[in-house]
């Protein structure tokens, strides 16, 4: 796991600093019945991030610790 996860620190050879700002510039929470995700539009490009996606990227199974009120504020 602990590899896995550092993987995400490299970034390889090319990075867009200006996308990377909008994408966590436009970045929102949402909540729908299935739970709540992550939302970012960058260059007109709607990029959602979901418990499975979040998943799958850290090779991780989350867990409900805590209650969706609190994941609002």
């Amino acid at each position: 796991m602990k590899d896995r996860c550092l993987g995400l620190l490299d970034l390889g050879d090319v990075v867009y600093p200006r996308l990377v700002r909008l994408f966590y510039a436009n970045l929102e929470t949402k909540t729908s019945a299935s739970g709540v995700f992550f939302e970012s539009v960058v260059k007109a490009v709607k990029i959602t991030l979901s418990r499975p996606v979040l998943e799958s990227i850290f090779g991780l199974k989350f867990i409900d610790t805590a209650p969706i009120t609190y994941l609002e504020k």
